[in-house]
């Protein structure tokens, strides 16, 4: 098309094509793209690593670039840079951004923090509640302090109050001064660096075990988030559904993981149906290494699955739930996943009284078929083209005929149904034989 027709004029306008046998000019190279790879004419891949990098960024999907990267080691080392995934991602998602959630969460987290110290309760706990003129060290400050807070939000309060507070030439302990007469051991130390963060041993605190922080805070900034995300990573991220791209919904307020917005800008619950699809696709999409943010997206999904799915739907709510418990790519807390093994125990008594006789419809090929081992929302392969598909309609599995009880008027002999005793009258008649009582 179009587009391979500017790819394959991209690649001839380039100056020089190195081969293994030489350098040729680029205007010699015969070059097309056909069926997604790029070829010349002896079947053998000409491209340097500057040419391939003019022609993966202008192909189309990330199946194209997954044939590219087979090819050779240039194109493979071409494919795995940010230059094509950064590219591909501006295509298919104009809107989509490369910042770290993580990192926004936490910028977020410390602005909190840090708007929380501002009153007048938190410096008086720690001028009045600390001997001044005196070394202390970070975490004795952090004690006194009434509201949980990070080394980083309380180095920053205190930078901003210098009559107050001092920090030793080290830089491992602080003094407090109600009064400038006070100083007098602690004379000669400065005033508080914000950025200039302690050693770890001073931020140890004393006392009983406290509560965790909120989530995406840390006691220790010692692991730095990065701001941006891989642009490979992030293009997964969106293509998967586990990241949106940015809409102003501030008017309309944070939506859960299994709301979504009607008409009458009203938040509602997704259906059962869409809302098991999505808690599969994140179930199945997340890796261990995605940032903090998207896990709780997908465990908030699997909540919603668990309680907010109406009653029914048992054998696609357990293959799910094993799915994410069991696949070691889902980061959860101790106390949910057994919230969830709990749910996935309950389920599974279900399960076996859930199988009913459904009707399928394949919309790709047209074809129908009819099984006895249906579950509401569970997919079964069409047996002519493969493709999934759901039963459109299910029934309850009618009694079994033939229970292996003795007819009536017979003591002994075989247990016979009533079907195959109509056939056997059926048959008889025809031969022309009287029929027995």
């Amino acid at each position: 098309g179009e587009r391979a027709q500017l790819v394959e004029a991209c690649v001839r306008a380039y100056g020089r094509l190195r081969i293994e046998e030489g350098e040729a000019p680029g205007d010699e190279a015969v070059v097309s793209i056909s069926s997604a790879v790029l070829f010349s004419a002896s079947g053998e891949v000409v491209a340097d690593t500057a040419c391939w990098v003019c022609v993966c960024t202008g192909l189309a999907s990330p199946r194209d670039l997954a044939v590219a990267a087979a090819l050779c080691r240039a194109s493979r080392e071409v494919v795995d840079g940010p230059a094509v995934w950064s590219a591909l991602l501006r295509q298919w998602y104009p809107k989509a951004t490369l910042l770290n959630p993580d990192w926004v969460a936490q910028a977020g987290l410390e602005r909190n923090l840090e708007a929380a110290l501002e009153d007048n309760f938190s410096f008086a706990a720690v001028t009045m509640g600390l001997k001044p003129d005196a070394p202390h060290s970070l975490g004795a400050i952090m004690d006194v302090l009434p509201q949980q807070s990070t080394p980083k939000a309380v180095l920053k309060w205190m930078s901003k109050h210098p009559d107050h507070f001092r920090q030793s030439p080290d830089g491992s302990a602080f003094c407090v001064v109600r009064r400038p007469e006070d100083l007098q051991s602690c004379r000669d130390w400065r005033m508080v660096n914000p950025f200039r963060l302690p050693a770890p041993h001073s931020l140890e605190r004393s006392g009983p075990p406290e509560e965790p922080l909120p989530h995406g805070a840390s006691g220790q900034e010692s692991e730095q988030l990065c701001k941006e995300l891989d642009a490979k990573q992030a293009f997964r991220l969106y293509h998967t559904g586990l990241l949106l791209q940015r809409s102003d919904q501030s008017k309309r307020g944070k939506l859960e993981a299994w709301e979504y917005y009607t008409e009458s800008n009203s938040k509602c619950v997704l259906a059962p149906g869409d809302l098991l699809d999505l808690a599969e696709c994140r179930a199945r999409a997340i890796r261990a290494n995605d940032p903090a943010v998207v896990h709780e997206l997908v465990s908030q999904t699997l909540e919603g699955m668990v309680s907010k799915v109406p009653f029914g739907f048992w054998h696609r709510r357990v293959q799910i739930l094993t799915v994410a418990l069991n696949g070691a790519q889902l980061r959860i807390g101790r106390e949910r996943r057994k919230k969830f093994e709990r749910k996935l125990l309950d389920f599974m008594e279900w399960v076996k009284r859930e199988r009913g006789f459904g009707f399928y419809h394949c919309e790709a090929c047209g074809s129908r078929w009819k099984s006895g081992f249906s579950y509401e929302e569970m997919a079964q392969a069409c047996l002519r083209c493969g493709a999934p598909c759901k039963p459109y309609r299910i029934r309850d599995l009618e009694p079994q005929r033939e229970t292996g009880r003795p007819r009536a008027g017979r003591a002994d002999g075989p247990a016979e149904g009533g079907r195959s005793s109509e056939i056997r009258l059926l048959s008889r008649a025809a031969a022309g034989a009287a029929p027995r009582e």
